[in-house]
Protein backbone atom coordinates (compact mmCIF):
# COMPACT_ATOMS: atom_id res chain seq x y z
CA UNK A 1 0.00 0.00 0.00
CA UNK A 2 2.91 2.35 0.75
CA UNK A 3 4.21 1.92 -2.82
CA UNK A 4 0.73 2.63 -4.20
CA UNK A 5 0.43 5.82 -2.15
CA UNK A 6 3.82 7.08 -3.27
CA UNK A 7 3.10 6.36 -6.93
CA UNK A 8 -0.34 7.98 -6.66
CA UNK A 9 1.23 11.08 -5.12
CA UNK A 10 2.93 11.87 -8.43
CA UNK A 11 -0.42 12.81 -9.94
CA UNK A 12 -1.89 14.46 -6.84
CA UNK A 13 -1.73 18.08 -5.74
CA UNK A 14 1.09 19.24 -3.51
CA UNK A 15 -1.32 19.67 -0.59
CA UNK A 16 -2.51 16.07 -0.77
CA UNK A 17 1.05 14.81 -1.25
CA UNK A 18 2.11 16.70 1.88
CA UNK A 19 -0.78 15.18 3.82
CA UNK A 20 0.25 11.71 2.68
CA UNK A 21 3.82 12.27 3.85
CA UNK A 22 2.62 13.55 7.21
CA UNK A 23 0.33 10.55 7.66
CA UNK A 24 3.21 8.16 6.91
CA UNK A 25 5.40 9.95 9.44
CA UNK A 26 2.76 9.60 12.13
CA UNK A 27 2.10 5.99 11.16
CA UNK A 28 5.74 4.87 11.28
CA UNK A 29 7.32 7.23 13.83
CA UNK A 30 4.32 7.33 16.11
CA UNK A 31 2.52 10.07 17.97
CA UNK A 32 1.54 9.17 21.50
CA UNK A 33 -0.82 11.83 22.75
CA UNK A 34 -2.26 11.96 26.23
CA UNK A 35 -5.04 14.49 26.55
CA UNK A 36 -4.80 16.48 29.75
CA UNK A 37 -7.49 18.28 31.69
CA UNK A 38 -9.05 21.13 29.72
CA UNK A 39 -9.15 24.60 31.24
CA UNK A 40 -12.20 26.60 30.27
CA UNK A 41 -13.15 30.23 30.10
CA UNK A 42 -16.51 30.33 28.35
CA UNK A 43 -18.89 33.11 29.38
CA UNK A 44 -21.97 30.88 29.03
CA UNK A 45 -23.14 27.51 30.27
CA UNK A 46 -24.21 24.75 27.91
CA UNK A 47 -23.67 21.03 28.24
CA UNK A 48 -22.81 20.98 24.52
CA UNK A 49 -19.65 23.00 25.17
CA UNK A 50 -16.44 21.17 25.91
CA UNK A 51 -13.46 19.33 24.48
CA UNK A 52 -13.84 15.78 23.17
CA UNK A 53 -11.50 13.22 21.62
CA UNK A 54 -12.36 10.44 19.18
CA UNK A 55 -12.93 7.11 20.90
CA UNK A 56 -14.55 4.98 18.20
CA UNK A 57 -16.31 5.16 14.83
CA UNK A 58 -18.70 2.97 12.88
CA UNK A 59 -19.21 2.98 9.10
CA UNK A 60 -17.25 6.22 8.68
CA UNK A 61 -15.42 5.12 5.51
CA UNK A 62 -18.72 4.27 3.82
CA UNK A 63 -20.05 7.69 4.84
CA UNK A 64 -17.08 9.49 3.27
CA UNK A 65 -17.33 7.37 0.13
CA UNK A 66 -21.01 8.30 -0.24
CA UNK A 67 -19.99 11.97 0.04
CA UNK A 68 -17.58 11.45 -2.87
CA UNK A 69 -14.36 11.70 -0.85
CA UNK A 70 -11.51 9.99 -2.71
CA UNK A 71 -9.64 6.89 -1.55
CA UNK A 72 -6.49 8.73 -0.45
CA UNK A 73 -8.32 11.22 1.76
CA UNK A 74 -10.52 8.49 3.22
CA UNK A 75 -7.40 6.59 4.28
CA UNK A 76 -5.95 9.75 5.82
CA UNK A 77 -9.20 10.22 7.72
CA UNK A 78 -8.89 6.71 9.13
CA UNK A 79 -5.46 7.62 10.56
CA UNK A 80 -6.61 10.88 12.11
CA UNK A 81 -7.68 10.98 15.75
CA UNK A 82 -9.45 14.33 16.01
CA UNK A 83 -9.96 16.41 19.10
CA UNK A 84 -13.06 18.63 18.93
CA UNK A 85 -13.69 21.75 21.01
CA UNK A 86 -17.15 23.37 21.02
CA UNK A 87 -17.48 26.86 22.45
CA UNK A 88 -20.29 29.39 22.84
CA UNK A 89 -19.85 33.12 23.44
CA UNK A 90 -22.98 35.06 24.39
CA UNK A 91 -23.79 38.69 25.05
CA UNK A 92 -23.91 39.68 28.71
CA UNK A 93 -27.68 40.10 28.78
CA UNK A 94 -28.79 37.17 26.61
CA UNK A 95 -28.06 33.51 25.96
CA UNK A 96 -30.07 33.69 22.74
CA UNK A 97 -27.56 35.98 21.03
CA UNK A 98 -24.55 33.68 20.92
CA UNK A 99 -21.70 32.96 18.56
CA UNK A 100 -20.70 29.30 18.50
CA UNK A 101 -17.46 27.81 17.29
CA UNK A 102 -16.26 24.28 16.58
CA UNK A 103 -12.51 23.71 16.38
CA UNK A 104 -11.25 20.33 15.15
CA UNK A 105 -7.60 19.32 15.41
CA UNK A 106 -5.81 16.28 13.94
CA UNK A 107 -2.12 15.45 13.43
CA UNK A 108 -2.51 16.54 9.78
CA UNK A 109 -4.59 19.71 9.80
CA UNK A 110 -7.09 21.79 11.74
CA UNK A 111 -10.54 23.13 10.96
CA UNK A 112 -12.59 25.92 12.51
CA UNK A 113 -16.11 27.17 11.91
CA UNK A 114 -18.00 30.00 13.62
CA UNK A 115 -21.75 30.39 13.41
CA UNK A 116 -24.97 31.65 14.92
CA UNK A 117 -27.93 29.32 15.18
CA UNK A 118 -30.22 29.41 12.16
CA UNK A 119 -27.78 31.33 9.92
CA UNK A 120 -26.06 29.94 6.81
CA UNK A 121 -22.26 30.01 6.89
CA UNK A 122 -19.72 29.10 4.22
CA UNK A 123 -17.39 26.24 5.04
CA UNK A 124 -14.51 24.26 3.58
CA UNK A 125 -14.65 20.89 5.29
CA UNK A 126 -11.60 18.91 6.39
CA UNK A 127 -12.13 16.50 3.48
CA UNK A 128 -12.09 19.39 0.99
CA UNK A 129 -15.80 19.88 0.28
CA UNK A 130 -17.17 23.40 -0.22
CA UNK A 131 -20.47 23.69 1.63
CA UNK A 132 -22.95 26.03 3.22
CA UNK A 133 -23.86 24.93 6.73
CA UNK A 134 -26.72 25.81 9.04
CA UNK A 135 -26.82 24.86 12.73
CA UNK A 136 -29.85 24.45 14.98
CA UNK A 137 -30.56 23.07 18.46
CA UNK A 138 -32.79 20.01 18.57
CA UNK A 139 -32.81 20.28 22.38
CA UNK A 140 -30.42 21.39 25.14
CA UNK A 141 -28.20 18.36 24.50
CA UNK A 142 -28.27 18.13 20.71
CA UNK A 143 -26.71 20.33 18.02
CA UNK A 144 -27.74 19.69 14.42
CA UNK A 145 -25.63 20.68 11.42
CA UNK A 146 -27.00 20.56 7.87
CA UNK A 147 -24.29 20.79 5.19
CA UNK A 148 -25.50 21.87 1.76
CA UNK A 149 -23.20 21.12 -1.17
CA UNK A 150 -22.85 18.77 -4.11
CA UNK A 151 -24.03 16.09 -1.71
CA UNK A 152 -26.09 17.17 1.30
CA UNK A 153 -25.40 15.66 4.71
CA UNK A 154 -26.59 16.07 8.30
CA UNK A 155 -24.51 15.78 11.47
CA UNK A 156 -26.30 15.24 14.78
CA UNK A 157 -24.15 15.93 17.85
CA UNK A 158 -25.64 14.61 21.08
CA UNK A 159 -23.72 15.59 24.22
CA UNK A 160 -23.99 14.52 27.86
CA UNK A 161 -21.66 14.81 30.86
CA UNK A 162 -19.42 11.98 29.67
CA UNK A 163 -19.30 12.04 25.88
CA UNK A 164 -20.42 13.38 22.51
CA UNK A 165 -22.05 11.03 20.00
CA UNK A 166 -21.96 12.28 16.40
CA UNK A 167 -24.38 10.59 14.01
CA UNK A 168 -23.82 11.32 10.32
CA UNK A 169 -26.43 10.93 7.59
CA UNK A 170 -25.96 11.05 3.83
CA UNK A 171 -28.49 9.53 1.43
CA UNK A 172 -29.13 6.02 2.83
CA UNK A 173 -25.82 5.75 4.70
CA UNK A 174 -25.58 6.30 8.46
CA UNK A 175 -22.33 6.46 10.44
CA UNK A 176 -21.50 7.37 14.01
CA UNK A 177 -18.54 8.40 16.16
CA UNK A 178 -18.19 8.52 19.94
CA UNK A 179 -16.04 11.21 21.55
CA UNK A 180 -15.38 10.95 25.30
CA UNK A 181 -15.31 14.29 27.09
CA UNK A 182 -12.01 15.68 28.33
CA UNK A 183 -12.09 16.40 32.08
CA UNK A 184 -12.61 20.07 32.86
CA UNK A 185 -10.70 22.20 35.38
CA UNK A 186 -11.87 25.38 37.05
CA UNK A 187 -10.48 28.38 35.22
CA UNK A 188 -8.27 31.04 36.80
CA UNK A 189 -11.21 33.44 37.14
CA UNK A 190 -12.88 31.02 39.52
CA UNK A 191 -15.53 29.86 37.07
CA UNK A 192 -17.64 26.77 37.72
CA UNK A 193 -16.04 23.36 37.46
CA UNK A 194 -17.76 20.37 35.87
CA UNK A 195 -18.82 18.66 32.67
CA UNK A 196 -21.19 21.45 31.62
CA UNK A 197 -18.40 23.96 31.09
CA UNK A 198 -16.34 23.60 27.94
CA UNK A 199 -14.65 25.30 25.06
CA UNK A 200 -11.89 27.89 25.14
CA UNK A 201 -11.40 31.61 25.04
CA UNK A 202 -10.60 33.55 21.92
CA UNK A 203 -11.57 30.99 19.30
CA UNK A 204 -10.48 33.44 16.63
CA UNK A 205 -7.05 32.28 15.58
CA UNK A 206 -7.21 29.74 18.41
CA UNK A 207 -4.39 31.58 20.13
CA UNK A 208 -6.13 31.26 23.50
CA UNK A 209 -7.15 27.65 23.20
CA UNK A 210 -6.52 26.22 26.65
CA UNK A 211 -6.78 22.45 26.38
CA UNK A 212 -3.35 20.92 26.84
CA UNK A 213 -1.70 17.88 25.35
CA UNK A 214 1.26 15.92 26.60
CA UNK A 215 3.04 14.55 23.55
CA UNK A 216 5.62 11.79 23.59
CA UNK A 217 7.85 11.03 20.63
CA UNK A 218 6.40 13.91 18.58
CA UNK A 219 9.28 16.36 18.43
CA UNK A 220 11.01 14.51 15.59
CA UNK A 221 7.80 14.49 13.54
CA UNK A 222 7.21 18.17 14.23
CA UNK A 223 10.69 18.99 13.00
CA UNK A 224 10.14 17.03 9.80
CA UNK A 225 6.71 18.65 9.29
CA UNK A 226 8.40 22.06 9.41
CA UNK A 227 10.57 20.95 6.51
CA UNK A 228 7.48 19.71 4.67
CA UNK A 229 5.80 23.08 5.15
CA UNK A 230 8.88 24.78 3.70
CA UNK A 231 8.76 22.42 0.72
CA UNK A 232 5.10 23.08 -0.06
Amino acid sequence: MLFTLLISSSVLSKDIFALILRSLLVLFLGKSTKLQEARVGSNSTSIIEGTFYLGSSENFDAYLAELGVNFILRNLASLAKPTVTIDRRCTADSTSNCTWSIFTETPFKTHSIKFKLGELVDDLTMDGRVTKSIFTLEDDNTLLEHQIGKVNTTLRRYVDDEKMIVTLYVNNVVASSTFPRVKVLQDKEGGPQGGHQGGHQGQEGHGDQQHEEEEEGYEDIADIEEDLDDMF
